[in-house]
């Protein structure tokens, strides 16, 4: 076997391409413009492209090129001629490859500028849905909720606009997953978390694997806004909203915190020290029953189990005497059988459940 057939046995397709190029630019005849244009993208889709080019042609040796790629050493060859004639085949060839090179990651940085992935996703009531992610992080939405996802070179962003979800996070160090609700931010590099937009600023977050930053944005800067960040495509508004958050937390699994993301930062931050709670394994559960299509209640009061209930279900559920509204309730049931759980409460608590209308429930004492 000899070199050539040895150096390119196991090549990569990034080195396998670089070749190709390096076997054209080599050609007699210069690339055509359909060619230079095809350069132009495939320089374009990263600088490791035109690092590959670098490496590679130090074994091939095409002269031309290496004049290209090393312009300080090009720039002291020249200084000597002062006639050099950019018409001549071989300088306008080298011209037109840096012209392609140049033009190349021009184009690459306008692409950082955008999301590489962007989506919106709605879940039904008595709906969940799993979502996988452009990177292979993985997001269990639950029911009646939304999200926005907006990726970008630097970034993974998620704005959840309401209801719940679980989101596993595949590990990127240079690309923080960052999930904003009301005016909150989960900042997390490879973990696992679920956050609930429990209503228009109350934030539940549970951490079930790894450790998460929880920000909160400084309220002297709320000019902008969630709904301003994710309906545009200028990441440059997105990095400014980022800058707006200031650490308020950080959790590890098993910790649990609901709070108030429309307070001042610092009371925020004073009555988190004393909020944040360690969950036992069987609590943790309980909370992420909803992904097996379950809910888990364990001595919540009445009151409490409705409110729950308006994210599974249309009905309208009214509570018609104040005192059973601290009625503590226990019990696993379906998401999609509600009338179980309404059985449930006639049988064991003494309490009459009356459909008034197609969409309103009424309970009262049946005493």
């Amino acid at each position: 076997m000899n070199d050539f057939e040895e150096f390119t046995k196991n090549m990569t397709r990034l080195e396998s391409e670089a070749w190709d190029w390096i076997i054209r630019l080599d050609a007699d005849d210069e690339l055509n413009e359909r060619e230079k244009s095809q350069l132009t993208h495939w320089l374009a889709r990263s600088p490791a492209h035109v690092e590959q080019i670098r490496k590679l042609n130090e074994f091939w040796g095409n002269q031309v090129l290496a004049e290209l790629l090393q312009p300080a050493k090009k720039m002291e060859q020249t200084k000597s001629k002062t006639n050099t004639n950019w018409f001549n085949p071989v300088y306008g060839f080298s011209f037109a490859i840096m012209l392609a090179i140049s033009g190349g990651l021009f184009y690459w940085f306008q692409l950082a500028q955008i999301p590489v992935y962007s989506n919106s996703y709605v879940t039904a009531y008595g709906q969940h849905q799993k979502i996988k992610l452009a990177d292979g992080s993985t997001v269990n939405l639950n029911s009646n909720s939304q999200l926005k996802v907006a990726y970008s070179e630097g970034a993974r962003d998620l704005w959840l606009v309401k209801g719940e979800a679980h989101f596993s996070v595949v590990k990127d160090q240079s690309r923080p997953f960052n999930v904003y609700a009301a005016n909150g931010r989960v900042q997390a590099v490879g973990t696992a978390f679920t956050v609930d937009l429990a209503s228009q600023s109350n934030l539940n977050v549970l951490v079930t694997e790894g450790q998460i930053a929880l920000s909160l944005a400084r309220p002297e800067n709320n000019q902008l806004n969630l709904d301003q960040v994710f309906s545009t495509n200028d990441l440059t508004v997105h990095s400014a909203y980022s800058g707006l958050m200031q650490d308020v937390a950080f959790m590890s699994a098993g910790d649990f915190v609901g709070f108030d993301s429309s307070m001042d930062i610092e009371t925020v931050k004073h009555d988190l020290t004393h909020s944040i709670k360690s969950l036992t394994a069987q609590a943790i559960e309980a909370k992420q029953a909803w992904q097996q299509g379950e809910l888990v209640f364990t001595g919540q009061s009445l009151k409490e189990v409705v409110v729950l209930l308006q994210r599974y279900s249309p009905l309208q559920i009214e509570i018609a005497d104040p005192e059973l509204e601290d009625l503590q309730i226990g019990g696993r049931f379906e998401i999609n059988n509600i009338e179980s759980l309404f059985k449930n409460l006639e049988a064991n608590f003494n309490i009459e459940v009356q459909k008034s209308a197609l969409d309103k429930v009424i309970i009262r004492s049946s005493i």
